[in-house]
């Protein structure tokens, strides 16, 4: 036998120390797998529930369009939204971080959760004859309204939705004109 078979014959596997560092390069690696898996995870959950969110405000705002377009007046009450039309009215109510969609003779229906206040107002707004833009009526009247054409005075209904989560969303309505 040569030295070069006895050699091979004495070092045919591995070196505890050799078998330790492998595994602790393995052991590293499945911990940053596992922190970077966690993080995609965490990231994911977080973006569904602002999707959700999202979703739940658009609804929400989508049945206020709908309704006060054929509304014909809006009662406005510290949490409620009345809007009444030739076939009846809508109310719309917040209880217990839910807002409700209620029409008479119905149950009530919950159209979004996780809104903490509903702020409602009335308000007058003014749209330009040139451009229809939307302004103050503190504005409509300055120099660059023409006089023979002055702004037409619309309702609108303010609506402010302060979220659970601290965010807060604003919608203008308008209604009809005055």
């Amino acid at each position: 036998m040569t030295f070069a078979q006895r050699h091979r014959q004495r070092h045919a596997g591995f070196t505890l120390l050799e078998l330790l560092v492998a595994i602790s390069i393995l052991a590293l690696l499945a911990v940053f797998s596992w922190r970077a898996l966690d993080a995609i995870t965490r990231t994911s959950d977080a973006l569904k529930l602002s999707g959700d969110r999202i979703d739940g405000v658009a609804r929400v705002f989508a049945a206020f369009d709908a309704d006060s377009q054929n509304a014909q007046s809006a009662d406005l009450q510290p949490g409620v939204v009345r809007f009444t039309a030739s076939g009846g009215s809508v109310d719309y109510r917040l209880d217990n971080g839910r807002l409700m969609r209620h029409l008479p003779g119905f149950e009530p229906v919950p159209i979004a959760e996780g809104i903490a206040n509903m702020r409602v107002d009335l308000v007058l707004v003014a749209t330009t004859p040139a451009n229809g833009a939307l302004v103050s009526l503190a504005n409509a009247t300055s120099p660059k309204a023409k006089a023979n054409s002055p702004p037409s005075k619309v309702a609108a209904v303010r609506i402010v939705l302060d979220l659970a989560d601290g965010g807060s969303v604003t919608r203008l309505l308008l209604l009809n004109s005055v």
